[in-house]
Parts: C-alpha cells; sequence; structure tokens
C-alpha cells in the first residue's frame, strides 16, 4: 500500500520544483528582454540625439563657410522635428516597456500555486495583468517602431536638403 503521508511529501516537493523553475524562468525571461529593449530604445534615442546634433553643427558650418541659403537653413532646422519626434516616440517606448515588465509582475505574483498538480493556476486577476502588460509592450514595440520611422523620415528630408545645399553652392 501506498503511504499517503509519503506520497503528500513526494507531491509537496515536485510542486516546489514545478514553482521554483516557474520562478526562474520568468526571471530570466524578464531579464533577457528588458535589457534588448532597454539596447534597442537606448540606441534610437542616441542615433536621433546624434542626427539632431550634427544637423546643428551642419548649420553652423553652412553658415561660417557662407554658403548660407534662408530657405535651406529653415528647412534643415524644421528637418530636426523628425528627430527630436524620433527621440521622444524612443523614451515613451522605454518607459511604456518598463511599466509592461512592472506589470508583468504583478502577473505573476497574482497566478495561484497549489502543491497538487497542477501546481500554478493562472487567475483572472492573473490574466488581466498579463494582457495589460502585452498590450503596454506591444504599444511600445510600436513606439519604438515610430522613432525608427521617424529617424530615417529625417534622414531622407536631411539628405535632399543637404544636396540642395551643395548643388546651390556649386
Amino acid at each position: 500500500m501506498d503511504d499517503p503521508k509519503k506520497n503528500y511529501d513526494v507531491n509537496l516537493q515536485a510542486a516546489q520544483r514545478a514553482h521554483d523553475r516557474n520562478d526562474e524562468l520568468q526571471n530570466q525571461l524578464n531579464d533577457g528582454a528588458f535589457k534588448a529593449a532597454q539596447a534597442v530604445l537606448g540606441t534610437l534615442v542616441t542615433i536621433n540625439g546624434g542626427a539632431i546634433v550634427t544637423l546643428f553643427a551642419l548649420a553652423g558650418a553652412t553658415v561660417a563657410h557662407g554658403n548660407f541659403d534662408p530657405d535651406s537653413f529653415e528647412r534643415l532646422m524644421a528637418n530636426c522635428s523628425e528627430f527630436i519626434y524620433g527621440v521622444v516616440a524612443a523614451i515613451v517606448a522605454m518607459c511604456a516597456v518598463f511599466f509592461a515588465y512592472f506589470v508583468a509582475g504583478y502577473c505573476y505574483v497574482s497566478r495561484e500555486k497549489r502543491y497538487e498538480h497542477p501546481y500554478i493556476i493562472e487567475t483572472r486577476r492573473s490574466r488581466n495583468f498579463r494582457l495589460s502588460a502585452l498590450t503596454i509592450l506591444i504599444a511600445g514595440i510600436v513606439l519604438g517602431a515610430v522613432s525608427m520611422m521617424y529617424f530615417w523620415r529625417g534622414v531622407v528630408a536631411a539628405q535632399n536638403i543637404i544636396g540642395h545645399l551643395f548643388s546651390s553652392s556649386s
């Protein structure tokens, strides 16, 4: 005959191992995804910010060398808004990703842990947190793509303006 106490102890140990594996996997996934998102969005902030500085330097050099065309200069400075919007979108995306992982933590905490199979059960509250985190994360990804779009729009516009500046100075 099976000893109920022994079966309970074996089941308890299996449940604890399942809980520990789930917690460890959650931590690893969150850590890796958060670091990757932080790196990508930080890069977007850097390239958009660098483009703004480059445009200001180009405008200053154009004025200093006497190639001042008021119309092109005004368009060049107006083009900075594309990169500024890109920086803002990337920063908001960074905040969204952080908030999504913050909410996802509540999802895992809200799950019901049991000592009989199934060991972890998703509750209505954890499901709502999971869906909220996923929605916020998708919004962050979209904002990251918007930041990249603003960067490319700014690059194309700057390239056209710079091409016009150099063709008119020749």
